[in-house]
């Protein structure tokens, strides 16, 4: 297996508010950065003032600057 195949099973989502990227990274990093960044909890967060935690979908390595095949 090599460098890719394992990288690409990562899950990576991105946090968003307003469709403004935050941050990439994983689920408990989205989370800890969105506490971080607003006092309310994150329901109220994601409901009320324009936040999102998602899933990257589309084929992730184009979005790393770090992505290198030569791995």
């Amino acid at each position: 297996m090599n460098w890719f195949q394992k990288t690409s099973q990562a899950n990576v989502y991105e946090l968003r508010r307003d469709g403004k990227l935050i941050l990439r990274g994983s689920s408990d990093e989205c989370y800890m950065r969105l506490q971080q960044v607003q006092g309310q909890s994150a329901d109220w967060a994601m409901k009320y003032e324009g936040y999102t935690i998602n899933p990257i979908t589309e084929d992730w390595k184009d979005h790393y600057t770090w992505y290198s095949p030569e791995r």
